[in-house]
């Protein structure tokens, strides 16, 4: 019969647990009004993903741009990069050469 006592310490610590915490609802609003709060939690997350997911999408965007035009040269790059004989080639005027 002693072995199915529990111990005094024990039983005080349960006693300050059941203080300590509130009774459920048992109402039939119970699960409903639980779900209302998960899903109001969910969607403050979904919010801030969402907006997160915007600027990753950004940022992604603008380093292809960047790399784009890092990468291509502009004409007016190109054309500076031309060497002497490029040049002198594309200023003679054929036709004045036959004339």
């Amino acid at each position: 019969m002693q072995e199915n006592r529990v111990p005094a310490e024990l039983e005080t610590l349960f006693v300050s647990y059941r203080t300590a915490v509130q009774v459920p609802d048992a109402s039939p609003e119970f699960m409903p009004a639980l779900w209302s709060k998960i899903e109001q939690r969910q969607r403050v997350t979904y919010g801030f993903r969402r907006m997160a997911s915007g600027f990753v999408t950004a940022a992604a965007a603008i380093c292809l741009m960047i790399s784009f035009a890092l990468y291509n040269p502009s004409p007016m790059q190109s054309a500076s990069a031309a060497t002497y004989v490029e040049v002198l080639a594309d200023s003679t005027d054929p036709v004045a050469d036959l004339e």
